[in-house]
């Protein structure tokens, strides 16, 4: 028996997936009523990493907050991964259209239905983070807190229902930063990222340089993976965090038909 199998990837980017967008366009999301759950200024130095392929994501933001006695750092940093338990797949026969003496080909064709995310914002005592020149150190402890929100979800997209959430997990994230060379931007305006119902704005003017990334985040290794180096030049830079009532999501498209037989 000959066989064609083909693995499908869905996840929508309002729903479980990072995106990051400047402000001018608002989604539906975006639109209801949202809840501040987290307040900060960047004072100083921080750092951003995205990572990830089509099972998968993890991005870090952490930056120095205050000064002086006041000082902390605050951290934001989601995960999205598939659950590899959700594969579903559909397989049709058919004959071979040169000789149907031969046997059928099987088209086997495969997506992922369920995705989990995690996600955590809040402070983190300033001495977890050290900022240096061309280089930026993260190593911290995360679970929920008065003063750090996490959270768990798991998304059933061939359900209609909202996402399942329970408070995130407590684990270490474990990171550096080196500048790599290769850019430079000067950020102004505001800029949102948004993963689940969870949206974080970053509004001022800062300075980037691109870096190179490695570390483990809640366990999950990050090697090389692309990011920056940032400094407000002393200006203050706020970030807010807001959640919004999870939009139901929309069911996956069916499978497609398989092609015709060659």
């Amino acid at each position: 028996m000959r066989s064609v199998k083909m693995m499908l990837v869905a996840a929508a980017c309002s729903g479980l997936v990072a995106c990051t967008s400047e402000t001018g366009v608002e989604s539906s999301r975006q639109a209801l009523a949202s809840k501040s759950v987290f307040k900060s200024s960047m004072n100083g130095g921080g750092a951003y990493l995205s990572s990830g392929d089509m099972y998968g994501g993890i991005s870090v933001d952490v930056w120095e907050s205050g000064t002086g006695k006041t000082a902390t750092a605050g951290l934001s940093y989601s995960i999205m991964q598939i659950d590899p338990t959700s594969e579903v797949c559909l397989t049709e026969s058919f004959p071979d259209k040169d000789d149907p003496a031969l046997p059928p080909i099987d088209y086997t064709y495969c997506q992922y239905t369920r995705f989990v995310y995690e996600s955590g914002s809040g402070e983190i005592p300033a001495k977890d983070l050290q900022v240096r020149p061309g280089a930026v150190r993260l190593e911290t402890t995360v679970g929920a807190s008065p003063t750090f929100f996490s959270t768990r979800c798991t998304q059933d997209a061939m359900s209609m229902d909202p996402p399942v959430c329970t408070d995130g997990s407590t684990g270490t994230i474990s990171v550096t930063w080196h500048k790599d060379g290769v850019s430079w931007t000067q950020m102004s305006g505001s800029q949102q990222q948004q993963w689940g119902p969870f949206s974080m704005k970053t509004s001022g003017i800062y300075k980037t340089a691109s870096a190179l990334a490695d570390g483990t985040v809640l366990g999950q290794s990050v090697s090389s993976a692309s990011g920056d180096i940032r400094s407000s030049g002393g200006a203050s830079v706020t970030k807010d965090l807001t959640m919004v009532p999870p939009l139901p999501p929309e069911p996956l498209p069916p499978l497609p038909p398989p092609p015709p037989p060659m």
